[in-house]
């Protein structure tokens, strides 16, 4: 006898096909025909049976909304996600913003949540009236607007950023309860667009003795560090906009200098002169608080170091619920760590 399983919508045994149980083509489209039938007469699962309620219209659905408005910004109900601050009250030091990666998905940072380091505050730069000098051991000194910069070919790529200090409080010796942000937040990526270096040096020329360069910004510290020339004709970048729009103010406006798989403070931002010369210049950044002070007779060439954690889940994640959680964004930048984006203060 044939199993009730086998059984067409009469109770008649279906024919089995290919002679190895299968059964036949034919019988299982009746059996959806009857079935559709069925749902179409109102007998099948329905919103009354579930107990569902009426979807009821809410407030919003009854009344016509906000005016569009010039800059879009996010909703007021996203008003969590935001960074932290380590000087609300601008105080005279330094200033770090740091990104809530545990807020947000994918892998690129929103411009308003990239994360930011500044010594004396954001300047407010006119555009109009900043310079980009180039000069030293050239052939020709140059000096750049934003105008003539915006006549040459650009490029975009995908890099993160991360300070130096980023995931610090790792070396606490005791296991510190925060956040992804608090752990990890001085790190963002982004898509960087601008200038390669390497052309702008194409039209200065090169002395044959120069062997770095000095980049430094126009914020009142003047903070300035030596680069490897070779960098410069590597995949240095003038960058001008970040993920489709100019730069924003906490990360170089109106212009920085992107070294991808270089540590954070590398990246001058406010770039406003290149000095080619022949040696580090061992300027108080480097020489005081960063790589040179602890690598006597050595020269330091910048770059990162990796950080696998970054990508890791063993951060305790706050709201309600507790435990470990993997951090999608966070994630994103580790993965692209070696990948196709790569690190480059804030």
């Amino acid at each position: 006898m044939a199993n009730a399983r086998h059984r067409n919508a009469h109770g008649q045994p279906l024919e089995a096909a290919a002679g190895n149980g299968l059964i036949d083509r034919r019988a299982l489209l009746g059996r959806g025909m009857v079935f559709a039938g069925a749902m179409g007469a109102g007998m099948g699962p329905s919103s009354a049976a579930a107990g569902a309620e009426p979807l009821a219209d809410d407030p919003w659905s009854m009344e016509v909304g906000d005016p569009m408005p010039l800059y879009q910004v996010p909703s007021k109900f996203e008003t969590k996600v935001a960074r932290t601050l380590s000087n609300p009250n601008h105080e005279p030091r330094n200033s770090h913003a740091r990104t809530p990666h545990h807020l947000l998905e994918g892998t690129t940072t929103p411009n308003g949540l990239h994360f930011a380091i500044n010594h004396a505050g954001v300047p407010t730069i006119d555009p109009e009236k900043h310079r980009l000098v180039i000069h030293g051991l050239v052939k020709r000194p140059l000096e750049f607007t934003l105008e003539t910069l915006s006549r040459y070919p650009v490029i975009s790529r995908v890099s993160f950023v991360e300070c130096g200090g980023n995931s610090a409080p790792m070396f606490s010796p005791e296991p510190m309860q925060e956040t992804v942000q608090a752990l990890h937040g001085l790190a963002s990526c982004a898509e960087w667009t601008g200038i390669m270096l390497s052309t702008l040096l194409e039209e200065t020329g090169i002395d044959p003795s120069a062997k770095w360069f000095i980049a430094e910004g126009a914020d009142s510290p003047r903070l300035s560090r030596s680069v490897p020339l070779k960098k410069a004709l590597d995949d240095a970048m003038i960058a001008l906009y970040q993920n489709g729009e100019r730069i924003m103010p906490g990360n170089g406006y109106p212009m920085r200098l992107l070294l991808p798989g270089y540590e954070g403070n590398m990246n001058v931002k406010f770039l406003r002169r290149i000095k080619l010369v022949d040696q580090p210049a061992m300027s108080m950044y480097e020489a005081r608080t960063r790589l040179f002070r602890h690598r006597p007779g050595r020269e330091s060439n910048g770059l990162r170091r990796r950080r696998p954690k970054l990508g890791a889940s063993g951060t305790s994640r706050t709201g309600p619920e507790q435990g470990l959680h993997p951090f999608p964004h966070a994630m994103a930048l580790g993965r692209r760590r070696g990948h196709a984006a790569e690190p480059g203060v804030g």
